[in-house]
């Protein structure tokens, strides 16, 4: 099991590492979008944009 402090799935087929992320942009479609630091960007299920952004203020 994935510690859960560390890693959060943003999607049903993707898992990240927190301390990859470099920065939460929105689209102009209105989704979530996460840039890790290897430069790739990623999309963000809307029910775990909800999840992502309450990690994020901690």
């Amino acid at each position: 099991m994935l510690d859960q402090t560390i890693f959060f799935r943003i999607n049903r087929t993707e898992i990240i590492n927190i301390h990859y992320i470099q920065e939460l942009n929105r689209t102009s479609a209105g989704k979530l979008e996460v840039k890790l630091k290897t430069g790739e960007l990623l999309e963000v299920s809307n029910r775990q944009a909800v999840k992502l952004k309450n990690i994020n203020r901690i």
